[in-house]
């Protein structure tokens, strides 16, 4: 058995990343210009945990898999500029019921072969840095549901509802759930395929199939903030006397770079809004970016409330939120246009001019300018050894 890398209480510096479908790219573009301005940035032994949601995650998993975590950098850049994470489902079926909101937007396989070749076979245990992701359990660990056909989705559909109807362990409930996933709070996760995690990372509900259970995260938070300090603080069966005491001393040696996606939120200008669930549901929001409100009211709020979390408790010196705007459309409306080759295209153009903006320079500067402040480039408890650098990988597709 793997062992997990040593927890708590020696992180002290934590980077964590959104989700954010396409603008992934965003964060990639961000750590590039930041590792330029700041040759120390991201070495060896620098961040003590790499924590992320949905391309958040992919994006943690890619630094953390390098014994340099610079070296990762141009491998986020380049996979979310090329086009094998937005293809279509995979058989014909598929992608005629994909049109009718009957099966996922997009297909597994092409995605899984390009995961398969950045990451090869490798393990969550064989990590040389600390890396904490977060998912969503639909089948509260008891139901695996998985399918590849349109009539597959159908029959897993059925065998999800019988699944719920039946009482487990004289509990007639069933709920789904968040899951942290990492390879240094214990020993779970220590024996699975970075692959298959990351894939499940990313696989959200309606836009990817979810393979046994396991979902994007984003349904519910696309800011990891709050669960990397709650991973970082975890004290079980260490608390003594004084829990709080120790929470409170942990936190003291505790900073935090927050890197979101750039992305513009909508809003509804409207004083007064008197609609029921059916206009709620269908009626756009900035008609012109044209975002549906349940997407925004899944994703922002939670975005929001870690980040105002994450500043309280580790106070405005310690923690910095990078998220200057890049691109006025919403995530979720990214997220269905990638599909198509000339638009996904134009978002990338888009949002790598937005990351050259003067907004996204500035906050790329105060960013660098927190990473040399003594919150952030303090002398830390020592890291464990963790082994070499993973082969360098390659990363299959053009740019889109």
């Amino acid at each position: 058995m793997l062992r997990p890398l040593p927890g708590p209480p020696n992180l002290t510096r934590v980077l964590t990343m959104d989700g954010a479908g396409i603008y992934g790219l965003s964060a990639g573009l961000w750590l590039q210009k930041m590792s330029e301005a700041e040759p120390d940035f991201l070495k060896p032994d620098q961040v003590d945990l790499f924590a992320g949601i949905s391309s958040g995650a992919v994006n943690s998993l890619l630094l953390a898999r390098q014994a340099d975590p610079r070296d990762g950098i141009a491998d986020i850049v380049k996979l979310w500029r090329s086009s094998e994470p937005w293809q279509p489902p995979d058989s014909p079926l598929d992608n005629l019921l994909s049109l009718y909101g009957l099966t996922a937007w997009y297909g597994e396989k092409v995605f899984t072969e390009l995961l398969d070749r950045m990451f090869g076979d490798l393990r969550m245990g064989e990590l040389p840095n600390r890396v904490l992701l977060c998912c969503y359990d639909l089948s509260d660990g008891r139901t695996e549901a998985a399918a590849s056909s349109g009539l597959q989705a159908w029959e897993a559909i059925f065998r999800l509802i019988r699944a719920q109807a039946q009482p487990d362990n004289g509990d007639p409930s069933r709920h789904w759930r968040p899951v942290l996933v990492s390879n240094f709070l214990d020993e779970t996760w220590l024996d699975f395929r970075v692959a298959d995690l990351a894939y499940a990372a990313t696989a959200m509900p309606t836009m990817r199939p979810v393979r046994k259970g396991l979902a994007d995260a984003g349904i519910f938070n696309g800011n990891p903030s709050t669960m990397a300090i709650i991973a970082a603080l975890d004290i079980d069966g260490d608390e003594g006397d004084d829990p709080f005491g120790l929470m409170s001393r942990r936190l003291a040696t505790m900073a935090m770079l927050s890197i979101g996606d750039g992305s513009k939120q909508p809003f509804m200008p409207q004083e007064r809004l008197g609609w029921g669930w059916l206009p709620w549901m269908m009626a756009p929001a900035n008609t012109l970016p044209g975002t549906f409100p349940p997407y925004s009211y899944s994703l922002q709020p939670g975005e929001q409330m870690n980040d105002l979390v994450a500043r309280t408790l580790l106070g405005s010196k310690k923690y910095l939120r990078l998220n200057p705007p890049v691109l006025a459309i919403p995530c979720a409306t990214t997220c269905y246009a990638a599909r198509n080759d000339l638009m996904r295209t134009l978002i990338i153009k888009q949002v790598e001019a937005g990351c050259a903006s003067p907004a996204s320079l500035l906050g790329v500067d105060n960013a660098v300018k927190f990473v040399r402040s003594p919150a952030w480039s303090f002398e830390g408890p020592p890291r464990p050894g963790g082994g070499g650098s993973p082969p360098d990988l390659p990363i299959g597709g053009e740019p889109g």
